[in-house]
């Protein structure tokens, strides 16, 4: 129900992004509110040859406390204040820094990322064609 506006990755300028075993990444979204939702919790997979694997550690972690509201006005992001509950028509950033495993295979990935509310339904949704090496 929320409208993605931006999607930042640290190292990624053209895909496929190339995701180094051993290193973290920062992945950040800007995004709109759409229902108003209590909660939030990430829904990160890996999907590979058409089968989805959950993201170790990312996927079902809460979501709230690396969202911050963005000031309609001036663009400013809020520093240190968590955003539960999301607000249809309040602008958001997600970020988050997470490892890439030694335990995960080396391939391509279409990394599918996003948000669900506290019913389990999606919230935000997009994918990240990758490589992991």
């Amino acid at each position: 129900s929320a409208l993605v506006k931006e999607v930042r990755l640290t190292g990624c300028s053209k895909y496929p992004c190339l995701l180094k075993k051993g290193k973290k990444f920062t992945l950040e979204y800007d995004f709109e509110g759409g229902e108003h939702s209590s909660t939030i919790t990430n829904s990160v997979y890996g999907i590979i040859n058409r089968v989805s694997l959950p993201f170790i550690g990312v996927n079902g972690a809460p979501a709230c406390q690396k969202t911050t509201p963005i000031d309609l006005r001036t663009g400013a992001r809020a520093i240190n204040v968590p955003s539960c509950p999301i607000f249809s028509g309040q602008a958001y950033t997600y970020s988050n820094t997470f490892p890439i495993l030694s335990i995960y295979p080396t391939t391509d990935v279409t990394v599918q990322y996003g948000a669900v509310d506290g019913k389990g339904e999606k919230i935000a949704c997009f994918i990240i064609p990758a490589r992991i090496a």
